[in-house]
């Protein structure tokens, strides 16, 4: 019977083990994954400035107003996300320790047009980082970062 205890404990330690590990590595997996999105999204930004430069250049032959319009249209389009965080507060402010609303963040990342792997990881981060404000700060800038701001 001590023997039949000392195996089903050594198997139990082994099992906590293996499940630790499997948990590290898809920690490992969603951080890479996270970066990888973010550097699509800065990719994406670089990409709409690019095009708001064209569109000003082509914007020459065109009347001032119709210029105006075109690039209030592209900014419009690159800032939907940004434009309301459901008090009137500014992305830019709930994404700092000082303004860090926890819910609101949450939300905006569920409204965001993120994938799902990259919604839940960087949910996962905010959730480990929210009272901590020297993990808070890094989360905060990752999830700026993946939105493009």
């Amino acid at each position: 019977a001590a023997d039949a205890a000392a195996e089903a404990t050594e198997a139990t330690e082994e099992a906590v083990e293996g499940t630790a590990d499997a948990a590290t590595e898809a920690t490992e997996e969603a951080a890479d994954a996270a970066a990888e999105a973010t550097e699509e999204a800065a990719e994406a930004v670089e990409g709409a400035a690019e095009a708001t430069e064209e569109a000003a250049a082509e914007a020459t032959e065109e009347t001032a107003s119709e210029a105006v319009d075109e690039a209030a249209e592209t900014a419009t389009e690159g800032t939907e996300t940004v434009t309301d965080t459901g008090d009137g507060a500014g992305i830019a402010q709930l994404l700092t320790t000082d303004g860090f609303d926890f819910d609101q963040v949450i939300e905006m990342i569920d409204g965001s047009e993120m994938n799902t792997l990259q919604k839940t990881s960087l949910k996962t981060g905010l959730e480990q980082a929210r009272d901590n404000p020297e993990l808070l700060q890094g989360v905060l800038d990752q999830i700026r970062s993946a939105m493009g701001l």
